[in-house]
């Protein structure tokens, strides 16, 4: 939603932050173990506990744990892939305009989702942590996000208030 109602994307908040503020930010030991990239990317932790946390900040607030596990195991899967090509070390903020606006509608993006899905896969194939990928192929098999219902919800409803609160009486 964006003022007053319905965007014509998916995620107006990605649109519209996406290369201003960093999409993931990761909390490091050293400064020595920092990237130099704008946004910042990476962080010096400020307590021992904190090293190793990583901050999604770039995703939308979930109703559903399956799909938070789901993407923590497609990490999982591609930090210990080694076939990937062409890997970035800062995101590319147009990509992530294009997806927030289409999502699976853009054809590269689909393509591109499959291939990082099937990639994790493999990487995860005697790993206990596979099955978390489940809900991520199902989102992409249908081609169907969160976002997708709210906007379904708005358009019968015809209300973002009561789509909201729809949204969260399940």
């Amino acid at each position: 939603f964006y003022n007053g109602g319905l965007w014509e994307g998916l995620s107006v908040r990605t649109f519209i932050r996406t290369g201003k503020r960093s999409a993931t930010l990761v909390f490091l030991e050293t400064a020595e173990e920092l990237i130099k990239s704008v946004p910042s990317l990476t962080k010096i932790a400020r307590i021992p506990s904190e090293v190793g946390r990583i901050e999604f900040k770039a995703c939308d607030s979930c109703d559903n744990f399956a799909i938070y596990a789901g993407l923590l195991a497609l990490l999982k899967g591609l930090v210990l892939d080694e076939t990937l090509p062409g890997r970035a070390m800062i995101p590319d903020a147009n990509l992530h305009q294009i997806s927030a606006k289409s999502g699976f509608e853009n054809e590269d993006i689909f393509l591109n989702s499959y291939k990082l899905l099937q990639v994790a896969e493999i990487a995860l194939k005697d790993d206990p942590d596979l099955e978390f990928l489940t809900p991520l192929k199902v989102i992409l098999s249908t081609q169907k996000t969160k976002s997708h219902e709210l906007i379904q919800l708005f358009q019968n409803l015809g209300s973002i208030e009561a789509t909201l609160k729809k949204s969260y009486n399940r």
